[in-house]
């Protein structure tokens, strides 16, 4: 969306800010799932905590801009996620870890996390291209 503003006799084109109607479940879902609270978000994208929460209650939507930068650099998820109409269902990488204490689990690091998720990917993709049977011998 453009708009022409005149500035002492000059026209210039001022972009407005697309903002980007994300599905706020998602959004809270997807720092939830990064093991982030809202104060460590407004650290990395340098905004308040009330414009974080006013995004995941549905009263306000980030720039297509700020999306990118919470999809990519922050919550580490295509862009895509943030318009389903509801959080995807993923497996809770902490059950794998059921014998730790909670309190030890929810200080677990969003990159351990990541790299966790990452090998599971690839355990299910190894498990559906060799159609459920073990590919490895056992020695």
């Amino acid at each position: 969306m453009n708009d022409i503003i005149n500035i002492n006799g000059v026209s210039i084109g001022v972009i407005k800010l697309v903002k980007a109607p994300v599905n706020p479940d998602v959004l809270r879902w997807a720092r939830e799932s990064a093991n982030l609270t809202i104060d460590e978000v407004t650290m990395r994208i340098k905004k308040s905590p009330e414009v974080i929460e006013a995004w995941e209650k549905g009263l306000d939507y980030p720039s297509y801009a700020q999306l990118e930068k919470l999809a990519y650099n922050v919550y580490k998820r295509l862009i895509a996620v943030f318009f389903f109409p509801h959080p995807p269902k993923e497996e809770d990488t902490k059950k794998s870890f059921r014998t730790l204490p909670e309190s030890e689990l929810k200080r677990l690091p969003f990159s351990l996390v990541r790299q966790i998720r990452n090998a599971e990917v690839k355990q299910e993709n190894l498990y559906e291209l060799c159609n459920g049977v073990n590919p490895f011998r056992r020695f």
